[in-house]
């Protein structure tokens, strides 16, 4: 029998500028108090570089905006700068020249062009920035991924961009393996963040005639692989549980993922998107392309699956709400486990912060319990319902409508009427929005049980 198949498993961090911890972000700001004297500044940014001056004039003089790291090259320079520094100069001019809010939205605007043109790092295709200087508040993050060019105000966050960019790159690992090594590489916002790499001990050596057999010597080869599957198959497992990862691609060739998938717990089984072949020798760069549209299609099954989950809840008067109204009053009893929202979803709403109040429509000319009507304020439903979810760590899904086209098929126009996949036309007969409740309101709470 094969012993020490297994030379050594290394685990490490990759080392990147940017930040990969979103959904952390996404809970801190979901927490933040609402703020109506002074809003809260919400800025987005596409990062990408242009070439010259794409559909504009090049500038006489280089702006020192432009003049960052990566924008020195040539004409070469960041167009967002101009478009966020644009908007903001709007928005500080409709609440000047003075005032608390004045003042906060300034100094909002010098933070946030420090962090553009001396803190983010070149490498950046996006960023994402909340600020409230009179609050003491200020974020921002970068991202090897971008965002729409987006400047909003308001008493909270606007949250949902972030929110998107998480659910369009789904967290998933991917194990590339043959009977000598194996990598264990976690993809994250479209990078990989942290690797478990495994160096198989040598070969049984084969010896000349007098020797082994060439039967025993296959016979203790194949013992070597399957023992050195087994190891790599259990610190999988391990990994997996320990970084809550849900989705895996097993790669490599036929021979090691077929002993593997005979070595696998069947937790681990039940995680497997897909097995496909693969060269050890594929590097990151390409092992991403690869594998990314097979963990994009199995989060859109995912997505597919928890939206029938929520219409048999909801068919069955059980768990489950439907529609803007019985959703939004389940956020606000803190009944909601997860909140399922379509990416074409608008609505218009209002809120009394102070009273925990939320309404759909328009707000109402007298206050619904006898508050103060000042105290009501017009808000996003999408964004609020999210923002409400987060801060009662409930899990947000949004569920996508566009369906793949392939390279050689024609886009529809926008008036078209673009084909949306089942799960948003199952999504948009139930409102646009729903949810899976963790308790009905003639149940107890599990956290008022005692």
């Amino acid at each position: 029998m094969a012993t020490d198949p297994t030379k050594s498993i290394q685990e490490r961090e990759i080392s990147t500028p940017f930040d990969m911890s979103a959904r952390e972000l996404l809970d801190r700001l979901a927490h933040l108090q609402p703020s109506l004297s002074v809003p809260y500044l919400t800025v987005s940014v596409d990062w990408g570089v242009e070439g010259t001056s794409p559909g504009r004039e090049e500038p006489e003089e280089v702006k020192r905006s432009q003049d960052r790291s990566g924008t020195q090259e040539g004409d070469r320079w960041r167009p967002a700068i101009e478009v966020i520094e644009r908007e903001l100069d709007d928005l500080i001019g409709q609440h000047g020249p003075r005032g608390e809010v004045f003042d906060s939205l300034s100094g909002d605007k010098r933070k946030i062009h420090e962090y553009l043109v001396n803190e983010l790092d070149p490498a950046a295709q996006g960023a994402f920035l909340v600020s409230c200087s009179a609050q003491g508040v200020f974020e921002a993050s970068g991202f090897a991924l971008p965002l729409e060019n987006k400047v909003e105000c308001g008493p909270t966050p606007v949250l949902y961009s972030l929110m998107r960019m998480v659910e369009d790159y789904p967290t998933y690992a991917v194990l590339l393996a043959d009977q000598r090594e194996a990598v264990l590489t976690f993809v994250t916002l479209g990078l990989a963040d942290r690797e478990v790499a495994f160096q198989g001990s040598e070969f049984p050596r084969h010896q000349q005639q007098g020797g082994w057999s060439q039967r025993r010597y296959q016979m203790r080869a194949q013992e070597r692989i399957e023992a050195f599957a087994g190891d790599v198959a259990e610190e999988t497992r391990v990994a997996l549980d320990a970084l809550g990862a849900q989705s895996l691609i097993v790669a490599g060739n036929e021979v090691m993922t077929s002993t593997l998938d005979h070595a696998f717990h069947e937790t681990v089984k039940n995680r497997i998107i897909d097995t496909i072949h693969l060269d050890i020798r594929t590097d990151q760069s390409e092992l991403i392309d690869a594998t990314f549209p097979i963990a994009e299609q199995a989060e859109r099954r995912r997505e597919a699956a928890k939206v029938d989950t929520v219409q048999d809840l909801v068919g069955a008067d059980a768990r489950g709400a439907a529609g803007v109204e019985d959703t939004l009053l389940a956020l606000q009893a803190g009944q909601v486990d997860e909140l399922l929202l379509v990416d074409t979803f608008e609505g218009t709403g209002w809120a009394d912060y102070e009273m925990y109040m939320y309404g759909v429509g328009e707000r109402p000319s007298e206050h619904p319990t006898g508050g103060d009507l000042s105290s009501l304020v017009d808000v996003d439903l999408r964004n609020e319902m999210i923002r409400l979810a987060l801060a009662t760590d409930a899990t947000v899904k949004i569920v996508h409508s566009d369906v793949p086209v392939s390279e050689d098929e024609d886009v529809p126009d926008a008036g078209e009427g673009r084909p949306i996949t089942d799960a948003a036309k199952a999504l948009n007969e139930l409102g646009g929005v729903a949810a899976k409740l963790r308790f009905t309101l003639d149940e107890t709470p599990l956290s008022q049980e005692i």
